[in-house]
């Protein structure tokens, strides 16, 4: 059976019972998640289903990786690639502007891409999840954008910027542009 009740005396009180079940092992990698609004007219048997909200998983819609601590130096600073960090909230007062930024960041890469040039790499970085990280690195405002070449910092810049303003600022760092 799938459960087992309380009272039964098959039950197992061992503080590591039910380990190494994972729930993705039930769903397919595609699988969405939908809510759906039921209206109810007079009768019980006349329900219509309207689709109300479509939840994305959003990870899988990012091209940015996410980076913690422990991987913070091998990404960054032993790759001479450039690369642009994002620092970013995503519970804080300013998570909606994070997240915008971060949509920015992607179109503006994916805009380079488009242009047969190499775009740089991008991360991110949860600052509630990475406190000490982030706290090591003196960010205090979010959203902070980092820019790395060579394994050293080169700028950074905090606040909303367009994906227009972050094209000409990677423009001018890695593929040298006129200063914007």
């Amino acid at each position: 059976p799938l459960f087992i009740e309380e009272d039964d005396p098959n039950w197992l009180d061992e503080p590591d019972d039910g380990w190494g079940f994972k729930v993705s092992d039930l769903f397919k990698e595609d699988f969405r998640v939908t809510n759906r609004r039921k209206y109810d007219k007079d009768d019980d048997d006349d329900v219509q289903d309207i689709p109300n909200t479509d939840w994305d998983f959003q990870p899988q819609n990012f091209s940015a990786l996410d980076v913690d601590s422990m991987s913070w130096t091998q990404t960054v600073l032993h790759d001479p690639s450039p690369l642009v960090a994002l620092i970013y909230e995503r519970y804080g007062k300013r998570g909606r502007e994070c997240y915008h930024v971060l949509r920015e960041l992607e179109d503006a890469a994916n805009r380079i891409w488009k242009s047969h040039v190499l775009p740089p790499r991008l991360i991110k970085v949860n600052a509630s999840f990475e406190e000490d990280l982030v706290a090591a690195m003196g960010i205090e405002e979010f959203p902070t954008l980092i820019f790395v070449k060579g394994g050293k910092l080169i700028h950074y810049q905090s606040g909303y910027l367009t994906s227009d303003d972050l094209l000409r600022i990677i423009s001018y760092f890695y593929h040298g542009v006129a200063r914007p």
